[in-house]
């Protein structure tokens, strides 16, 4: 595939059987190869952290080149990256089958994978990332609610700060008269009120809802009434 053709880009399988997969001189190696061409490009500058962080790194050392960089701090650009896939899908001319071969998502989970495995990792991070069993037990009747109080309790987000690193700054977007449109749309949902077009309300500082009446003593309240508010 050359640069700016229209060809379709062909993302490998990650190759997580390998031997080389988590080996360290094999996965370094890679990593200066992959942030040279970052380097050489800086297309996905604007994308996230991890670039930013990269090209830092390489303009604050001896070379300006990536050679200059000292491989201890290579994991510093891979805590940057969520694996959104951004730079892959919408940026990042060199994904295979260009003769690059240039992945960056799936290298940057390489090296998460050898991070895991070396044992680099907090305790807070294996716990929020076992998304399964920790979602399955806060959705649980009753637990949900005692976990969204929890989420809103500054001396819980405290504790939560400094037990496992969760910030504990916690700004509420819900003024009160939200939160009671809040309570509202959750009785208009226990009640199944049947969804209907209506005339748009506008309330101070929000955007156009709906509600109407067909019937001067009935109301018929849109859900979307609530939902589209709560967070405004």
């Amino acid at each position: 595939m050359k640069e700016g053709s229209l060809e379709a880009p062909k993302r490998e399988p990650l190759a997580w059987r390998s031997g080389d997969f988590t080996d360290e001189t094999s996965l370094y190696a890679e990593m200066e190869r992959v942030f040279d061409i970052c380097h050489g490009c800086r297309r996905c500058v604007s994308l996230c952290d991890s670039f930013p962080t990269l090209f830092d790194l390489v303009d604050e050392s001896e070379t300006f080149e990536v050679d200059g960089v000292d491989k201890a701090d290579y994991m510093k650009v891979v805590d940057q990256c969520y694996l959104c896939d951004l730079c892959a899908e919408t940026k990042c001319p060199y994904l295979p089958p260009h003769v690059w071969g240039v992945d960056f998502p799936h290298l940057m989970l390489r090296a998460k994978t050898y991070r895991f495995k070396q044992g680099d990792t907090r305790w807070r991070d294996r716990l929020i990332t076992s998304t399964d069993p920790i979602f399955d037990f806060l959705s649980t009747p009753g637990i949900s609610s005692v976990a969204n109080a929890a989420a809103g309790s500054r001396l819980l987000r405290g504790i939560g700060d400094k037990a496992a690193g969760i910030h504990a700054t916690h700004r509420s977007r819900r003024s009160p008269v939200n939160r009671l449109l809040n309570a509202l749309g959750w009785i208009a949902v226990s009640l199944k009120f049947d969804l209907v077009p209506a005339q748009p309300v506008v309330w101070p500082s929000m955007s156009p809802v709906t509600a109407t009446t067909t019937n001067p003593r009935s109301w018929k309240i849109s859900s979307q009434f609530f939902t589209t508010i709560m967070w405004k």
